[in-house]
């Protein structure tokens, strides 16, 4: 028998944005998928350092009472220096246990996580399957082998890392169990930022309802592959309704990569839902490809109470859209805005601006068609390249290695990879987020839309401002990076995107002037 603390990471970070969260299905799953692979053998607890930050003194109390035989981290890329520090501070209380390291992070970090934090073993892409084969391992008495295993990287004695490789190993959609919901406390997490932006009140839960993405957009991480896997409409019910009754849970937000691929499934869970008489309110703070959209899908949608939905639109030049292999059809899109907003549906516009090669122009255009959408909300991201991604891969591994380049947050630039330089790339940025929101007409149809408790507008335009006020001093006092680093305001140094990839001719290299 093995006792597992799983333990998700905080977000570390000091900028003046609220970074959202949810519930950690991640560590939720991996737990449900043990139990029914070893059923009656593990013990599990999960610590949720941004719902109950443990100071050091905390955690040496915590592994006394827990016991555990197993340390094992969830960690995102803007918690990378939270694992740092807490793999260093695990490995001090108790040096002689394993300590696991698994999420998007983790997945795309690869052998450099190893130079940076105090783990054993990183568990990469889809965690179940490795998962369960290393506890069988760590059963069997080999805590201290370092045999290769497909999915696993894992640091030897002398210092040297093995490389398994990826597993390749997906599981079906049949055998993806619910999560382990009893781990959890879900009511501590209604009051906090969630990936929804103006959310109905109270306790809620999200939900994969499939895995895998068929479109292969060149900054995504990929962790659950190429192959789309849905869980059928009645599994999809029966969790739904498991939450409503056992939790008192209505509020559902869903995380897949691509809910309504399969147009026909959409409507069964929508049917199935009724057919139960189950209340529920849906929000998509990703999930939905905008194109796939029609008015049908989208007016059975919120007959089952959905109420908010983002559209990730990315660019809106046709040849960045092909570069980075999205391929949108835009006016599609323009469509079904126009109907989710016309059925009162809260519409979220997702747009990142700076990819490679991508000129002013280009830009300007993408922040042009936000502003003229009936769009009530939209974010502006800052393209980063994060490793493990097709984006990352048109640089050279020394410029992904410098801090100094490449950051991990969206909305703070340290470079720019496109044409325009770092700090026009930022107040473009800021410019953008202040004539889309700063709207009469908007405004208006914010507030009308907006789920009580309206309260939670004026927080959002307080955070928007603390941002925008933050980006434009730190411009103002010389480019400064929200860690103190100055902020080179010329293209990124480093290797040139390929031409393959691109789509357009390459960067050109230049150091910053900064």
């Amino acid at each position: 028998m093995a006792g597992i603390l799983f333990i998700k990471t905080r977000s570390g970070s000091d900028r003046p944005v609220r970074y959202p969260f949810s519930p950690p299905l991640g560590l939720m799953s991996l737990a449900a998928y043990a139990r029914v692979r070893r059923p009656g053998r593990d013990r599990f607890r999960i610590v949720d350092e941004r719902i109950t930050p443990l100071d050091d003194g905390q955690y040496s109390e915590l592994i006394r009472e827990f016991e555990p035989d197993v340390l094992a981290i969830n960690a995102i890329s803007i918690g990378a220096r939270r694992l740092e520090a807490l793999t260093g501070l695990l490995k001090t209380l108790a040096p002689a246990l394993p300590v696991l390291a698994g999420g998007p992070y983790v997945s795309s970090a690869g052998k450099k996580l190893f130079r940076t934090a105090r783990v054993d073993y990183a568990v990469l892409g889809e965690g179940e399957i490795p998962f369960v084969r290393l506890l069988e391992r760590f059963d069997a008495g080999h805590v201290d082998t370092r045999e290769a295993m497909a999915g696993v990287m894992a640091r030897n004695p002398d210092g040297t890392i093995t490389d398994g490789g990826p597993h390749g190993e997906f599981l079906d959609s049949r055998d993806i169990p619910m999560p382990a919901w009893d781990l959890v406390d879900l009511h501590p997490y209604a009051g906090k930022h969630r990936m929804t932006p103006l959310a109905v009140a109270g306790p809620w839960a999200p939900l994969f309802t499939s895995r895998g993405c068929p479109f292969g957009c060149i900054y995504c991480h990929n962790i659950f592959g190429r192959k789309f896997r849905p869980r059928s409409p009645m599994q999809v019910v029966d969790e739904i309704e498991h939450l409503n009754t056992a939790y008192g849970i209505e509020s559902f937000e869903i995380f897949d990569d691509i809910f309504n691929l399969d147009y026909g499934r959409v409507m069964e869970i929508c049917a199935e839902i009724k057919r139960r008489g189950l209340k529920t309110r849906f929000s998509f703070p990703n999930a939905l490809r905008a194109d796939l959209l029609d008015e049908r899908m989208i007016s059975e949608l919120r007959s089952v109470g959905t109420y908010s939905m983002a559209l990730a639109v990315e660019s809106a030049s046709p040849r960045v859209q092909k570069m980075i292999n999205k391929n949108l059809d835009q006016e599609k899109v323009k469509e079904n805005i126009g109907i989710a907003t016309s059925q009162g549906i809260l519409t979220w516009g997702f747009f990142m601006l700076g990819f490679p090669t991508e000129s002013f122009g280009e830009i300007w255009r993408t922040i042009r068609f936000a502003l003229g959408s009936r769009l009530n909300g939209a974010f502006f991201f800052l393209v980063v390249p994060q490793e493990g991604t097709r984006l990352a891969s048109m640089f050279g591994k020394s410029a992904l290695d410098d801090p100094a380049l490449f950051g991990r947050d969206y909305f703070f630039s340290r470079n720019s990879l496109s044409l325009v330089g770092g700090r026009q790339l930022d107040l473009l940025q800021s410019l953008a987020f202040f004539l889309f929101y700063f709207d009469p007409r908007r405004m208006f149809r914010i507030f009308r839309n907006c789920p009580p408790p309206r309260v939670q507008l004026l927080k959002r335009a307080l955070r928007l401002g603390r941002l925008l006020v933050f980006k434009i001093m730190s411009l103002l006092a010389g480019a400064k990076a929200p860690d103190g680093e100055a902020a080179p305001a010329g293209r990124c140094p480093g290797k040139q995107p390929s031409q393959e990839i691109a789509g357009g001719p390459a960067v050109p290299v230049r150091k910053s002037i900064h």
